[in-house]
């Protein structure tokens, strides 16, 4: 039987060398297609560009499977470091002035609300622009045109709650409970289109579960779909708690 911690490393040194070895030709290919597509390397008949398409409409997707598989990785990193306090409207400002010109581009309406004062929180950085940018950019990929999607940055009870709302495709509860199934799970899901707004989630799910928070999900066929990060504001108060919560139970 092979140690838990073995079996990690093992794991770890396979993504890593699979991120490496697919990142490169896959934006390659990508930006071949795109050149072609655009007619800056000759004209194109009807059939071409619809082949062409379908290439760069797959990079697309690859691209953003080993973007997530990524984010993963980089999660036991950034641990190693230590919360800091920051201002999290500017973070999810940034993740929607980002995103915002490929909502404008789709024709989707992106939206953005948040309290009148500032609303400070003891977190990383990094995981949480990363939260916020994977359900903001699931919104707007899975929203059709003419649709909306609404940021809502919220306090409440010591817990800042970001809330990500469209009115696109939506989901059945089963598919939805299968896209927030722990990351290795949702690696072996077969719908690629599924699994690639999975591993975005499951992700999300770990980083909120990171800061002690949670991540809530609703979501209706037709109707759209609603993500809510709920996190305390105080990441070593609430550390502190689980601690003493922890060697209370034991």
């Amino acid at each position: 039987m092979v140690p838990v911690n073995k079996e990690k490393c093992v794991q770890a040194d396979f993504l890593a060398n699979l991120v490496h070895d697919l990142k490169a030709p896959v934006v390659t290919i990508g930006a071949l297609a795109k050149r072609l597509l655009d007619g800056k390397m000759g004209p194109l008949t009807p059939e071409q560009k619809k082949g062409l398409d379908v290439i760069l409409r797959s990079c697309e997707r690859l691209e953003y499977d080993v973007q997530m598989i990524s984010q993963h990785m980089k999660v036991d990193l950034v641990k190693r470091l230590s919360p800091k306090v920051f201002d999290i409207e500017k973070i999810a400002k940034r993740v929607y002035e980002t995103l915002k010109p490929k909502a404008d581009e789709k024709g989707v309406a992106l939206s953005f609300q948040a309290p009148a004062e500032a609303v400070s929180i003891e977190a990383y950085p990094f995981i949480i622009e990363k939260a916020v940018f994977n359900l903001l950019d699931n919104a707007v990929r899975h929203t059709d045109q003419g649709g909306h999607v609404l940021v809502t940055l919220s306090l409440c009870d010591g817990l800042v709650e970001i809330r990500v709302a469209d009115d696109g495709e939506g989901m059945e509860k089963k598919k939805l409970d299968l896209v927030l199934r722990p990351f290795e799970e949702v690696m072996g899901v077969r719908d690629r289109e599924l699994r690639g707004f999975g591993l975005g989630l499951s992700n999300v799910k770990q980083y909120a579960e990171l800061h002690g928070g949670l991540l809530k999900a609703d979501s209706t066929p037709g109707k759209g779909s609603v993500f809510t990060i709920q996190i305390p504001r105080y990441y070593k108060k609430n550390l502190q708690k689980r601690e003493e919560s922890s060697h209370i139970s034991q």
